[in-house]
């Protein structure tokens, strides 16, 4: 059975552990009231803020025309090209040369067919060129432009994948495409 605490055992008696009932309440404030005050609107009109927020970005978002695939290939035609070098220069550094020659001849192809956009089943040599002069670019630099590509051709199909000055190719291209950009922006 369960022993009750006794005052001789020190445990406060019930006359110590009651206390009287107060008759009045000393109510208080401790501080000025969150009802009205400014976090008060700020956190009640946020929800709403951001619901403005939010269907102003989808409206906008539904009225900006959507760009199709060539123009976004239009737009990045550059940082693509320079992706294709990079990816040329590993298989360099591997001793991979077709492969190489293979990434080259397409990062020179797809920058002018992208910037131009020029369908796939049109890249010709002579419709690049027409392209080319028509936008502007001097006979010299489109010169430039089909050596590198007629290099490229003989390393893959000649067999002088191995023979052909690679670095010298590899700055000849970041420089042909580097020129091209100036007449070929917009």
């Amino acid at each position: 059975a369960a022993t009750r605490a006794t005052p001789q055992d020190g445990a406060p008696g019930p006359a110590e552990v009651l206390y009287p009932m107060m008759r009045e309440a000393h109510l208080h404030r401790c501080g000025p009231s969150f009802w009205g005050s400014t976090p008060f609107w700020v956190l009640t009109g946020l929800p709403f803020a951001l619901g403005l927020a939010g269907l102003a970005v989808v409206r906008y978002r539904r009225q900006r025309p959507t760009l199709d695939e060539g123009e976004l290939r239009h737009r990045r035609a550059r940082k693509l090209a320079r992706q294709r070098l990079a990816k040329a220069e590993k298989h360099l550094k591997e001793g991979r040369y077709r492969d190489w020659y293979d990434e080259l001849a397409h990062a020179l192809v797809e920058y002018v067919a992208w910037r131009l956009r020029i369908p796939t089943a049109e890249l010709t040599k002579a419709n690049v060129d027409r392209h080319l002069a028509a936008k502007g670019v001097p006979d010299e630099l489109r010169r430039r432009y089909r050596h590198l590509l007629e290099r490229c051709d003989q390393a893959l199909y000649a067999g002088m994948a191995d023979k052909l000055p690679h670095e010298a190719l590899r700055d000849e291209a970041v420089a042909v495409i580097s020129e091209l950009e100036r007449y070929l922006e917009g």
